[in-house]
């Protein structure tokens, strides 16, 4: 299950990747309005839990769970 920060990380990862697809750390911070160390530490626990992909000094992508998420929370309205 995820926590209402994770929703909101993913989901600006979401919205800012919406033109290109991937997506910079710092860009997310700066989105979110939080320092770069949370956001770091919030990409962590969005790996582990497989719903980014992010390679060291690359930017993040979100994995097929992640839309497969945001797809079964839009229909719950």
């Amino acid at each position: 299950m995820l926590t209402k920060s994770q929703k909101k990380y993913l989901f600006a990862i979401y919205l800012l990747g919406q033109d290109g697809g991937s997506v910079k750390s710092t860009s997310v911070s700066d989105f979110l309005n939080v320092s770069k160390a949370s956001t770091v530490k919030m990409t962590q626990k969005l790996i582990e839990e497989q719903y980014i992909i992010k390679e060291p000094y690359r930017e993040i992508r979100l994995t097929q769970k992640a839309y497969v998420r945001r797809t079964s929370c839009s229909h719950r309205a």
